[in-house]
């Protein structure tokens, strides 16, 4: 895959290595344009966050009412619909003074974290890769808030995740054999350890792995295990039942974040 094309400037470094036998063209770009770019992916990561929580919650792409506050639904000013930064300011709903879910704030910068270390796999991908990874992501962290809700996801919102991975996974072809594999073990642990795994999850990492290079794979899981492990620690520290089933699409989306960081590095 060829890199994306930068106009020439002297704003732009070319470094070039070798690793693994293989060229890696390195991009250290002027300090300025990176930061840019990265606060634009800050507040789309964020503004999706808070559009997708409100999404799940409604189950609705279309709400005619205007924004209102979920106590008193008295009607909301734009100012107090930005996202993070009104739950940080206000911190309780400032009609009514109830406390605001610290759930939005973390959701939000969940999303916007996602999408900064997403930052270097973009400008590593030609624009058309670079545009169906983006669509991808985006659709995973929809499903991801949706299990974060209702601790599930349905079939369709599946069978969509792997319409968006049929165009990257021309790139591993290889990878479908490895895939169905993977899928099968999962499956098997399911039917052994209900409670470690559930059906879309299983589904949702064969899916994925066809999108990403054999090497990245092992990233997926590990990391995803790790991020569920850590949740579960932190649950427990906070004093929830660390026998209460936990949302594990959302540890998935993360994983898959970081193996693509690996794959594209």
């Amino acid at each position: 895959m060829k890199s994306m094309d930068f106009l020439p400037s002297p704003n732009f470094i070319l470094v070039t290595s070798f690793f693994s036998s293989k060229r890696v063209s390195i991009f250290i770009e002027y300090k300025f344009w990176g930061k840019q770019r990265m606060l634009i992916l800050f507040c789309s990561g964020a503004i999706l966050g808070s559009f997708y929580t409100f999404i799940c919650e409604h189950r609705t792409l279309f709400h005619s009412r205007r924004s209102h506050c979920d106590f008193c639904h008295t009607p909301l000013k734009w100012s107090q619909l930005i996202p993070i930064f009104s739950a940080i300011i206000y911190r309780k709903t400032p009609c009514c003074h109830r406390s605001i879910s610290h759930h939005y704030l973390l959701i939000e910068l969940w999303c916007s974290l996602l999408f900064i270390l997403l930052y270097p796999v973009l400008i590593s991908l030609s624009i058309s890769h670079a545009i169906v990874v983006s669509i991808l992501v985006s659709w995973l962290l929809l499903l991801a808030i949706y299990d974060l809700v209702y601790l599930e996801v349905t079939w369709i919102m599946l069978f969509i995740s792997f319409i968006l991975s049929v165009y990257l996974y021309s790139l591993y072809p290889q990878n479908l054999l490895f895939s169905l594999c993977l899928w099968l073990i999962l499956e098997s642990i399911i039917l052994i350890r209900p409670n470690w795994l559930g059906g879309a999850d299983s589904k949702l990492f064969a899916i994925l792995s066809l999108t990403l290079p054999v090497q990245a794979i092992p990233i997926l899981l590990a990391t995803s295990s790790m991020t569920g492990l850590i949740w579960i620690a932190v649950r427990k520290q906070l004093g929830h039942s660390t026998q209460t089933v936990i949302p594990f699409i959302p540890c998935i989306v993360t994983g898959y974040v970081v193996a693509l960081l690996f794959a594209y590095q």
